[in-house]
């Protein structure tokens, strides 16, 4: 406890967060097995379309959830998406990982507590350039509480499915 104080007040709290939470999910037996995150990005049951239909871009473009037109639908990894308009599908077709969701699109915030859930394409957000998905309002709140552990966390989480 000691250690963890002295390094708080030197400045280095974001540091051992993200080694805290290293160890953690490396000694943790709640990792997620990969038969619960089968396909590379989660869909919607009825319809097959990627982040439920949702346009990937426009959280990027319009700072907005919006759904995606049949008009405007292409494959990327053996999975329909879905855009607003031709723009937005160009966009995505030149450079995917860009505009694709971290971690297939599972609940961030539960994919750093080693748990997968599917995350909600209205609740959401960009940082560092890349698009989280969260299962509710409360887990984006607690994933906001210290992102840069969660993200580390749940980077380490998401590989051990690849």
């Amino acid at each position: 406890m000691a250690l963890l104080r002295a390094l708080q007040l030197s400045g280095r709290r974001p540091q051992i967060c993200a080694l805290f939470a290293i160890i953690f999910f490396l000694l943790s037996p709640h990792i997620p097995s990969k038969a619960l995150t089968s396909a590379p990005f989660w869909t919607d049951a009825a319809t097959g379309l990627a982040i439920g239909g949702f346009d990937p871009v426009n959280y990027f473009t319009n700072e907005s959830a919006r759904r995606g037109s049949a008009a405007y639908e292409m494959v990327w990894q053996e999975v329909a998406w879905r855009f607003a308009n031709e723009g937005n599908m160009d966009a995505f077709q030149r450079d995917p990982e860009v505009y694709a969701p971290q971690f297939g699109g599972h609940g961030a915030y539960g994919m750093s507590s080693g748990h997968s859930n599917q995350g909600n394409p209205q609740i959401w957000e960009v940082s560092g350039s890349r698009l989280y998905l969260f299962y509710s309002l409360e887990t984006r709140e607690k994933w906001r509480e210290d992102s840069s552990a969660a993200i580390v966390a749940a980077e380490i989480v998401w590989a051990s499915l690849q």
